[in-house]
């Protein structure tokens, strides 16, 4: 059957013919009896139910988040802070001010930022140079000792661990209470002095780290590898960067795993460092590289924000996690929803980086790794070895004629 439209009013019209050539004319729907092809929403209005943790702004402990721009300093409380703000877009694409006249705005309240931070910090811990008796690091730096929290006047940890958790909620006396970024409205990584005194490019014009030296790491750690035990400390006492990665390593990894350390030490551009106008350096940055914050494969105490919350007060601070044994693990993140060392090397690069802005990791030079590289990188990580331990046997289980009853009882 064929079909020819005709003119009419209100209606179309269509002339059908037989294959024995009879005619008919039928009528076909306007534009307004026409059903769309989406429809509304369908809608419960009375979907608010007391579930567990969910807490309407300003009715719980949850107070609506300011909507404050980049570079404000932290407002107090900010652990109480939710809510939505206007938009998820935190960074504009485009910064409203020349790169030189914030330099000298943001710059000149770092000062007070870092005072503000201390302030924080001395209010809720015990800051003191405290250490643990005959144990340190590899290379022999302190463990310090705690617990460090600040606890209420005649509150005694004995105490607090016979309360109920309710009991401690309404009294206030969790100890210890999520630490805000030094300056949470822009975020972003922010390095050690032990780092930036060596690697000046790495500090920031507008906030600095605040967590006292004796409670970092090591600086370099000591690398070891599952693969060569044998060796003992590959790094030989070095920092392993994009300078010296091949002399430490040529003939001892297969090739596979010495391109993936080359990936792990090659600056990739970042939120706060890159070469654009809208960066947290004073002069422009090639960006980061993985072992920058992963130094030799463990940390050197660098902190950042997680990418995957908003709005931005609501996002926590994360310090960065060693790399020692995630052979073992299985899944990563806060969410836990990375479940691999590919994953975890994929996603850091492509949107942890730009703490997950699409437009302005497009703008900054956004490395895209392939799955190769990726596959390349997580090699080398899986071979990222645990300090020796004098008391682990060759299974990592405490070795019951060398351990102590108490180790023995930990374990």
């Amino acid at each position: 059957m064929g079909l020819v439209l005709m003119a009419g009013s209100g209606l179309g019209m269509a002339l059908a013919a037989d294959q024995d050539g009879t005619k008919h004319v039928k009528a076909v729907p306007s534009p307004k009896e026409l059903v769309p092809d989406i429809g509304p929403p369908a809608v419960v209005n009375d979907w608010q139910r007391p579930y567990p943790q969910y807490q309407p702004v300003g009715k719980g402990d949850i107070e609506e988040a300011p909507d404050a721009k980049p570079g404000t300093p932290n407002p107090r409380s900010i652990h109480t802070l939710g809510g939505r703000t206007p938009i998820s877009f935190v960074f504009d694409l485009s910064p409203k001010d020349p790169l030189e006249k914030v330099i000298e705005r943001e710059g000149q309240q770092r000062t007070t930022i870092k005072t503000q931070q201390q302030q924080l910090l001395e209010e809720r811990y015990d800051l003191s140079p405290r250490f643990v008796e005959g144990v340190t690091m590899t290379r022999g730096k302190p463990i310090p000792k705690g617990p460090t929290a600040r606890l209420p006047k005649d509150l005694t940890f004995e105490q607090l661990a016979k309360m109920p958790p309710e009991e401690i909620k309404a009294k206030d006396f969790f100890p210890y209470l999520p630490l805000p970024h030094p300056l949470h409205s822009t975020g972003g990584m922010v390095f050690p002095s032990m780092m930036t005194g060596i690697h000046p490019e790495r500090e920031r014009f507008d906030v600095l780290h605040d967590v006292p030296d004796h409670f970092l790491p090591e600086f370099p750690p000591p690398l070891f590898l599952t693969s060569r035990p044998d060796l003992g400390d590959v790094s030989q006492g070095q920092e392993i960067t994009n300078e010296n990665f091949y002399t430490l390593f040529d003939g001892i990894l297969s090739p596979v795993q010495f391109d993936g350390v080359r990936l792990l030490v090659e600056k990739i551009p970042q939120q706060q460092f890159n070469a654009t106008d809208d960066r947290k350096t004073i002069s422009p940055s090639r960006g980061v590289a993985c072992f920058d914050c992963h130094v030799n494969g463990h940390t050197n105490g660098a902190i950042h924000l997680n990418p995957d919350n908003r709005p931005q007060f609501s996002r926590f601070r994360i310090e960065t996690p060693s790399l020692r044994g995630v052979n073992i693990q299985n899944v990563f993140g806060s969410k836990r929803a990375l479940s691999s060392v590919e994953d975890f090397s994929e996603f850091e690069n492509r949107s942890a980086y730009f703490d997950h802005d699409l437009a302005t990791a497009e703008k900054k030079g956004r490395r895209d790794m392939t799955r190769t590289e990726v596959m390349k990188m997580a090699q080398f990580q899986k071979l990222v070895d645990f300090p020796p331990a004098p008391k682990l046997d060759l299974f990592g289980r405490l070795d019951s004629q060398k351990a102590s009853e108490e180790e023995l009882r930990g374990e």
